[in-house]
This record gives C-alpha cells, sequence and structure tokens, in this order.
C-alpha cells in the first residue's frame, strides 16, 4: 500500500466482526494499492489547479520516501478521483437540498456545453449560492434527454421556482414538459447577443466584402512595410526617433523632415490598426471591431488632411501621407462603403437602444458581459419593463417613417426579437417589493464551463478538446464546484478534509470497475480485439449474418 501519510507499507488485516467496518478501509479503497490522499491530491492538482502529470509525480516523489508513482498509476488515480467525488457529491445530495432551501426560493441555471464532435455535458446550477447541483453527458442537446435530467435534478433537490436559460427551442420546450407550472426565463446576455448577431449580419457582410474588394488593409501593409524598411535603414538607434519625444513635449532643436515625415505616417497607420482599443473585448456582437476600423479610418482621414493643409507648398507635401490620403479618400467615398457603413451605424444604434433598455450596458463592472450575472433589484425590473415597452414603440414609430428596405429590416428584427422573447426577459408576476435580486444571466454556468475548459487546456496545451471531452466523464464537471467556499464549507467542512470524506463514501460505495465500463458507453458495439483477430473472422461473420436473416 502507499499513501502520503504513511509512506510505502504492507498490510494485512483480519476482521472479526460485522458489518466489517475496517480501519484499512480509511485509508485505501477495497482492491486498490494507493490511499485516498494520493487520490486527492491527484485530482485536486489535475482538476482544479490544471497540473500536469508529470508534475504532481515530482511533488509526490518528494513526499513519499522512496517511491516514485508509475505515470500510468496516476493516470488511475485521476479516473478514482472523479469516480470518488461523484460518490460524494451524490450522498451530500439531501445536505445540499436542506441547505439551499433554507434562503428560500430556487433558481437554477441550466445550460449544455460541447466541443466539436463530443457529447453535451448539460449542468443545472443554483443561483444563489452557485453550487452545480448535477451535470449529465448526452448525445445531443435534445428535449427528450433534457426532460430527464430536469426530473432527475428536481427529485433529489427539489423543485425550482424560476428557471433560467438561454434561447434553445429544445430546452424551452423542455422545461415546459418537465414543469409546466414554473417560470422560465430567458438569459438577457444570449438574448442581446442573439439580436446583435441579426442587427449586423447584412451590414458587417457588406461592409467586409466591399472593403476586401479595395484591398485597403493590403494596400496599407505594403506601404507600412516599405516605409518601416525605409526607417530602419536610415536610423540607427530608437533614441533617433522624433515623434514619440515631441508628443511627450520633449524640445528637438533640428528635426530630420523626411525622418519625422515616415515616423508621421506610420504613427498614424498604427492608430488605425489599433481600433480593436475602441472595445473592452467583449466579442462579437458586443464589440463590432470591423465598424471600430471604420470609424477609425475617417478620423485618420480628416487628421492627414489637416496635416497636408498645413503644408507651405506642394514640394512640402509628403509622397507617403499623400498616398494614405487618397486610400483614405478612395476607400471613404466608395458607394458601397458609405451604404453599407450607414446602415451598420444605424444597426449600431438600435443595438445600444435594446442594451441601454436590459441595463447591460454597464461597462463599469467588468471588461467582457459573460463575466457578470447581471443581477437586479424589484425595482429595476419594473424599470426595464417600461424600457422595453417604449422601446416598442419607439422601434414601431421609427420603423413606419423609414422608406429604405435594408434600414426598415433592422427595425422588424429587432421588433420580432422583443416580441417572441419579452414574456421571458421579465416575469412581472414575479416582482415584489423585497430587496431581493433576481439572476438574469446563465453567465455563472458558463463560466463553469469555461473555467473546466481552460484547465484542460492548460495541461494538453491543445486549443480544441474533442478528444478530451469523449473521453471525460460528466464528474468532471462537478469538481467545479470545489473553487465554491460555500460548498467546500458544507460539504467537506475544509478542503484538507476531501480524502477522509472519500474514503467515507468509498467503503459503501458501488464498484469502481462497474463505473468505469458504463464510461466507455462510445465503444458499446466494438469487437474485442481476440474476436477480431481470429482467423476466420469475415467468414464467420458472413455466416451469422446470412443464417440470421434467413431466420428472419
Amino acid at each position: 500500500m502507499i499513501s502520503k501519510e504513511y509512506g510505502k507499507f504492507r498490510a494485512r488485516e483480519k476482521v472479526r466482526r460485522f458489518p466489517k467496518d475496517t480501519s484499512l478501509s480509511i485509508i485505501v479503497p477495497k482492491g486498490a494499492n494507493y490511499g485516498y490522499d494520493i487520490i486527492s491530491a491527484v485530482g485536486l492538482g489535475s482538476f482544479l489547479e490544471g497540473r500536469k502529470l508529470s508534475a504532481i509525480q515530482q511533488e509526490l516523489a518528494s513526499q513519499i520516501p522512496h517511491f516514485n508513482i508509475p505515470y500510468s498509476s496516476l493516470y488511475d488515480q485521476q479516473k478514482k478521483f472523479l469516480y470518488y467525488f461523484g460518490e460524494l457529491h451524490r450522498a451530500s445530495m439531501p445536505l445540499i437540498k436542506d441547505y439551499l432551501h433554507s434562503f428560500g426560493k430556487i433558481s437554477w441555471l441550466i445550460d449544455g456545453t460541447v466541443e466539436q464532435g463530443s457529447d453535451v455535458f448539460f449542468g443545472v446550477k443554483e443561483c444563489q449560492k452557485d453550487i452545480l447541483l448535477d451535470c449529465y453527458k448526452i448525445a445531443t442537446e435534445n428535449e427528450t434527454d433534457i426532460v430527464k435530467c430536469l426530473l432527475d435534478v428536481g427529485a433529489n433537490f427539489g423543485r425550482p421556482f424560476d428557471i433560467i436559460h438561454d434561447l434553445s427551442q429544445a430546452i424551452r420546450n423542455a422545461c415546459k414538459t418537465a414543469y409546466s407550472d414554473i417560470i422560465q426565463r430567458v438569459c438577457h446576455f444570449h438574448f442581446t447577443r442573439d439580436v446583435g448577431n441579426d442587427l449586423y449580419d447584412q451590414p458587417h457582410d457588406m461592409l467586409f466584402k466591399q472593403l476586401k474588394k479595395i484591398k485597403l488593409k493590403v494596400h496599407l501593409k505594403d506601404q507600412r512595410r516599405n516605409q518601416s524598411k525605409w526607417l530602419r535603414n536610415r536610423v540607427d538607434d530608437k533614441d533617433n526617433l522624433i515623434v514619440e519625444k515631441l508628443l511627450k513635449g520633449i524640445d528637438i532643436p533640428t528635426i530630420d523632415n523626411e525622418i519625422f515625415v515616415r515616423e508621421l505616417f506610420l504613427s498614424l497607420n498604427h492608430w488605425l490598426l489599433d481600433y480593436a482599443n475602441d472595445g473592452k473585448r467583449q466579442g462579437y456582437p458586443f464589440d463590432p471591431y470591423l465598424l471600430y476600423f471604420h470609424r477609425r479610418s475617417i478620423t485618420v482621414h480628416h487628421a492627414v488632411k489637416r496635416i497636408l493643409e498645413s503644408s507651405v507648398s506642394e514640394s512640402d507635401i509628403p509622397k507617403c501621407l499623400m498616398y494614405l490620403s487618397t486610400r483614405l479618400e478612395s476607400y471613404l467615398s466608395d458607394p458601397q462603403i458609405i451604404k453599407a457603413s450607414s446602415l451598420y451605424e444605424k444597426a449600431f444604434s438600435i443595438f445600444s437602444d435594446i442594451r441601454v433598455s436590459l441595463r447591460l450596458l454597464d461597462g463599469a463592472k467588468s471588461s467582457a458581459p459573460i463575466y457578470e450575472s447581471y443581477e437586479i433589484s424589484s425595482l429595476q425590473q419594473r424599470e426595464i419593463l417600461k424600457n422595453i415597452s417604449d422601446l416598442k414603440g419607439q422601434l414601431n414609430t421609427q420603423m413606419q417613417s423609414i422608406d429604405d428596405e435594408k434600414e426598415k429590416k433592422l427595425y422588424e428584427i429587432a421588433s420580432k426579437h422583443i416580441e417572441k422573447y419579452e414574456p421571458y426577459l421579465i416575469n412581472e408576476s414575479n416582482i415584489n417589493d423585497n430587496t431581493e435580486k433576481i439572476t438574469r444571466t446563465t453567465n455563472k454556468l458558463e463560466q463553469a464551463w469555461g473555467s473546466a475548459k481552460r484547465t484542460k487546456r492548460q495541461i494538453t496545451g491543445k486549443k480544441k478538446l474533442t478528444r478530451e471531452f469523449n473521453a471525460l466523464p460528466k464528474e468532471y464537471m462537478l469538481v467545479q464546484n470545489l473553487k465554491n467556499p460555500d460548498y467546500v464549507d458544507l460539504v467537506l467542512g475544509d478542503i484538507e478534509k476531501l480524502p477522509q470524506k472519500l474514503a467515507d463514501v468509498g467503503s459503501h460505495a458501488k464498484s469502481f470497475s462497474s463505473w468505469l465500463k458504463k464510461q466507455d458507453i462510445k465503444n458499446l458495439g466494438r469487437i474485442s480485439k481476440n474476436t477480431l483477430r481470429k482467423d476466420n473472422f469475415i467468414e464467420d461473420l458472413v455466416e451469422i449474418s446470412k443464417n440470421s436473416f434467413n431466420a428472419n
């Protein structure tokens, strides 16, 4: 036997009483060689801290004298950790249920996450204490499987007061089938993102295609490369550059105009390419970067015109700035660019109005909206209801006064989205006068998915996790609960007690091997290699097929 506390030891235990409650069972699982403390250390290191097995191996080697755990054994301990932690979570369900219901109304966040080509991890998270109640692995996000998941969680943790989910029709139907009398609310973040994608679809496509056709970025890149090359040949040291010194207010007695002009050109060019800085790293459509680029193009064009107008004579006009001015003039005067950018600005204005109405435009809290739960009070709920009503009237009025079909379509898109999802954004019958706030996005659950994926990417170094997700059991996502202080305090008391808690459930849990077989569901139809490698396998396969078909 091997454990962190006792090192490597031999044990032979005689049991003379029933039921079999042995002291060895609180150190090492039945039929195993590695203790619960090692299982716990490997699991926490891998799934919570994102450490590679090689690093965990080295750490354990320093803690256990004269013994180095093989890499393959550490891999087995990972699986055992997920199994025993899953058993611990399930054993703690009644405790979690009573704890959550002591706070009053229960709200669920439900959502699924998937890597392309893998099964869906579907989870149910409680809003107030941010506990992932359960997670399921289903083939697709389909109504039948989701209903089973919701009913199962309801049986274990009690029925919720309301359920918050994304815009998926399958999820909405599943909620209605499982709990027809429970309030459904759609995630405000998903709603605004969906509206934004639809609003920007046509103007973004128009502007992108025309920009690509004009090749403005290509020309700017070529000129930037040429001027940088010229500057490198003329300037030996960065300290000899001029523009940054002048911007800092440093006085330069003699200015080399040729160098200064190149620096000026490159400064304008680089500022134009830094258009992403106009956003808040929120991602599309919250940050329409192509529109930001267009806006900066206008600003640079005006700046170049002012610089050129200040030149004393035509001979003083720098050719590279003239080139930049000509290119931008050609781009900004293009009829298709004018039309596309105007439509894009209109879509941006409508989208901003929707975000303001829903109180989702507060950039002071976070640089990315997916990290905010956007909780609101009863007063704010009433305010949003009024805002939505006013916005509907405003959109309809403006739509009637517009003749351009493409612009009118933008108002139609916004109106249709609001009309369709208005009953699910704020439930008027649920508004009360207490100080309790409600969560209105599934972002806390999205964060759990993101954290689990980042941990895996940190270990594997892979961006695509299809293979890993196919191999991972559903218990992997439940490990995220160990980052929650409330969950740790309730279920463990202290994270240091995790090995002891795993031992408590391990003594009466089902066999690890039976759990392991269930994880191999993907290979359900695979024939054993011994059978495949028989000399007459193909002939036997054909023969049994003939006999079976004839029998039917």
